[in-house]
């Protein structure tokens, strides 16, 4: 087996496998991870949790690193995305001083450590990888990683949303990448620190007008579902900031049962979100029925696509 073969689409799931699961692939990308660290930071498992492929393009993989820092206990998953393809080049869709540029802000910002550079490339393989939180194609992702200018930005959107009301004010918040697919989208956890009982904010950034159009229609869907959706509810966006194009949600909080859709309607008539209710009811219930034998945080990706997706939590192991 070799990296055209399996690329091609020839060698169909055992070339799949191959670049996935094979002692070979393994050890090389986790040589170029133990690469990227800082000593005395150490790498431990790496969970496989997603993979896309585009037969004769490339192969896609999402990983959680379990990361080591000495003084802790136990391990920290950081998000790493891996590219195989055949011209083995990177497309990062912007240049390199660009790139350069957003790795420095990682770094200044203290969301890069402990990794000393967010990519990394092997030609031979054919592989790029990247280190959350880089993203070109989503530069203010950095900044939204950053528990410093979260806890401001909140402060100030609040503020401006509703000048009226006292919320509380956590004195920070811990910042946990949910979703991180460079190119694509990204989700990230805020939890806030303290004895506040301010709610958990989940974070979604955008490019372009797609943002305030998911806002407007999240709210809407939310507000049906709240009157007409017999048990079913969807989270509801708090504040939307269209400078940077991020959408902030409040956390689920149904009594009976809360589920969340894929998609998003084309409309926001009733017709469509009763659509949309259903959709979600049918793959809440598929999901429990697939994951309730996995642990919690071992649970297979459901995504609906015909892409091939993992079935399980593979690990690369150490070596």
């Amino acid at each position: 087996m070799n990296l055209a073969d399996a690329l091609s689409g020839h060698a169909k799931l055992e070339g799949i496998q191959w670049l996935l699961l094979s002692a070979t692939t393994r050890r090389a990308l986790r040589s170029q991870l133990r690469a990227l660290l800082s000593a005395p930071a150490t790498l431990g498992p790496c969970h496989l949790r997603r993979a896309r492929f585009k037969p004769g393009r490339k192969l896609r993989a999402y990983y959680d690193a379990l990361i080591h820092i000495e003084g802790t206990e136990g391990y920290r998953a950081r998000p790493v995305a891996v590219t195989w393809s055949l011209d083995g080049g990177q497309d990062w869709g912007t240049g390199e001083d660009d790139l350069a540029e957003i790795q420095a802000e990682a770094i200044r910002r203290g969301v890069a450590a402990p990794f000393r550079e967010l990519t990394a490339g092997l030609p031979e393989w054919g592989m790029q990888i990247q280190v959350s939180p880089l993203d070109p194609g989503f530069p203010q992702l950095v900044r939204l990683s950053d528990p410093r200018y979260v806890r401001d930005m909140l402060a100030a959107a609040y503020a401006a949303a509703d000048a009226s009301q006292d919320r509380p004010r956590p004195d920070g918040y811990a910042v946990t990448p949910v979703s991180y697919h460079p190119g694509q989208r990204h989700v990230l956890r805020y939890d806030p620190l303290g004895a506040t009982k301010a709610g958990t904010v989940f974070a979604k950034p955008y490019t372009g007008e797609g943002g305030a159009r998911a806002f407007r229609v999240a709210r809407h869907a939310a507000d049906w579902l709240a009157e007409h959706g017999e048990g079913v509810t969807a989270s509801t966006p708090c504040i939307t900031c269209r400078r940077r194009w991020s959408a902030r949600f409040h956390p689920m909080t149904s009594r009976r049962k809360s589920a969340r859709s894929r998609g998003r309607p084309a409309t926001t008539s009733p017709l469509c979100c009763r659509r949309w209710a259903r959709r979600w009811t049918r793959s809440s219930t598929a999901h429990e029925n697939c994951t309730s034998n996995y642990p919690r945080n071992h649970q297979p990706s459901l995504t609906g696509t015909s892409n091939a997706n993992t079935c399980g939590p593979p690990l690369v192991g150490p070596r």
